[in-house]
């Protein structure tokens, strides 16, 4: 489960972002240190006990403030009922995702953690340009303005991506 966050997390750059501001102006960066996996083991507890504990964590998870400036924007944790039995909370802030992303986001970590259980590799290939990359190629051709594939602002490598919708309709 633990190798299957660490994938998810480094193959969506945004689960790493967190929204600092300079002067009241905010930008993005990558959080340091990023999210982590937080197990609490409630095993050993009587039933009782251990569904009111999972219980009261899973409330308290749910309205712990984010700092959007330092991050993480996403808190991942894994209750321990017993051996056979877990539960596994993520709390995002809303910023992180979208009304598409959930769906996104379970299905890679679904088959991630699949992956991981089969003891292969996973089948995904992780994306060679980020998604702010991509974006900055895409408004840049729809401002009109000429963007040299292979280059970015910061020296970092961009490609000219042509993105498939829903359906099969294609957008330039």
């Amino acid at each position: 489960l633990a190798g299957a966050v660490e994938d998810l997390l480094a193959r969506h750059e945004v689960l790493r972002t967190c929204i600092p501001d300079d002067d009241g102006v905010p930008f993005t960066r990558l959080a340091e240190p990023g999210p982590r996996l937080v197990v609490h083991d409630l095993s050993t507890l009587p039933e009782a006990e251990r569904n009111a504990a999972a219980h009261r964590l899973a409330d308290e998870e749910a309205v712990r403030p984010f700092d959007l400036a330092t991050g993480p924007l996403v808190r991942i944790t894994l209750l321990r009922l017993a051996a056979d039995d877990h539960v596994l909370l993520w709390t995002y802030h809303h910023i992180v995702f979208d009304g598409w992303s959930p769906t996104i986001f379970f299905r890679d970590f679904t088959e991630l953690y699949q992956a991981r259980l089969a003891v292969r590799n996973n089948q995904r290939s992780f994306l060679k340009v980020t998604l702010p990359q991509g974006a900055l190629v895409w408004s840049s051709s729809v401002a009109g303005r000429a963007v040299r594939a292979g280059q970015g602002p910061d020296g970092s490598l961009l490609f000219p991506l042509r993105l498939t919708a829903h359906r099969g309709h294609a957008y330039p």
